[in-house]
Order: structure tokens, then sequence, then C-alpha cells
């Protein structure tokens, strides 16, 4: 069992290179969040994945297990890859336009096609389900707390991000009628 929670690790690891890497060849920003806002994005999402990897956490009821079968494990394993590797060829779809800030940038154009077509966050879909199958392998209720922040820091995100597109996209309302913002068919 501890290939697959290595495995899943080193996966996350080299998503973070990844993404590291495609940020360079970014567009110029031309409008962008406040740097108060991204810093406490940025804040949740550490302390979410200290909740994910960390080994324990002082509030003990957390690091207490939620399941008691391997199917969850194996389950987890295979939700944690697939989103992993949904949000990573979302992000390569996404191309220039990404920023890890909400931002507009020069020459910003919308995308509405591949895996924009069925969420209108699938980044954000893709790494949710990641956490989600990562906290099934390591069956510890302090890694459903850190979905939980995660989905909410996303959530606030996005409803900042979707100001921004209507703004600057016209044709972002009719987009928004069309596909679900996080969770296909549903939310």
């Amino acid at each position: 069992m501890l290939i697959y929670k290595t495995t899943i690790f080193i996966l996350w690891v080299l998503i973070a290179i990844y993404w590291i890497i495609l940020s360079f060849k970014n567009k110029e920003p031309h409008k962008r969040e406040s740097l108060l806002s991204r810093s406490i994005f940025l804040v949740i999402m550490v302390i979410s994945f200290y909740l994910l990897f960390s080994k324990r956490v002082p509030f003990i009821v957390l690091n207490g297990s939620f399941y008691n079968h391997h199917f969850f494990y194996y389950t987890g394993f295979i939700i944690a890859v697939a989103g992993l590797i949904f949000a990573s060829y979302s992000r390569y779809i996404l191309g220039n336009n990404w920023s890890g800030r909400i931002e507009i940038k020069k020459d910003h154009k919308l995308i509405t096609n591949g895996p924009y077509s069925i969420t209108r966050n699938p980044i954000y879909t893709g790494l949710l389900s990641g956490v989600l199958g990562t906290a099934l392998m390591y069956n510890q209720l302090k890694g459903i707390l850190a979905l939980i922040l995660l989905f909410c820091a996303y959530s606030m995100k996005i409803i900042k991000e979707e100001k921004f597109l209507l703004k600057n996209f016209p044709e972002y309302k009719n987009y928004m009628r069309k596909v679900k913002r996080l969770i296909p068919f549903l939310y």
C-alpha cells in the first residue's frame, strides 16, 4: 500500500513542477485580483495541503480514520490519479491564458472547449478530485477537512473569477447557463 501513497505524493509533486514550468509561458496580465485576496487563498491552500500530507496534526480527533476497508483506499487512488490527470490536461488546454492569480491577460481568450465544455472550472474539479482521492487513501479525518477548506477556497475564488470574466467577455453569461460551475451536471 505504501507504493500507492508514494506514487500519489510523487504525482502531486510532478504536477506542481509542471504548473511552475508552464507559468513562465503565461501572457502578461491586464487586470488582476488584489494581493490580499491572493494571499488569503494561498494560506488556505497551504493549510489544506499540510492537513492532507502531514503524518499527524495536534488536534488528535483529526488523525482518526473514517473507514476500515481496502476498497476505499484503491478507489481513492483511482480518483486521485484521474483527478490530477484531468486538472493537468485542463491546464494544458488553457495554455498561456492560465494564471494562479485571478486576472485577465492581454489578448485573453475565453476557452470553452475540451474539459471546459464539461465544467467551467475543470482545473479546480480535477484538483479537488485529487484531494478527495488522496484523503481516501490516507484515511484520516484531516484529509476531509483539507478537502472542505479547499472546496470553500475554490468556491470563493470562482465567484471572483466569474466577476472578472463577465466584465470582459459578454459571451460568458451564456456559457454560464450551458456549463456547470464545478461539478459536471450538478453544480
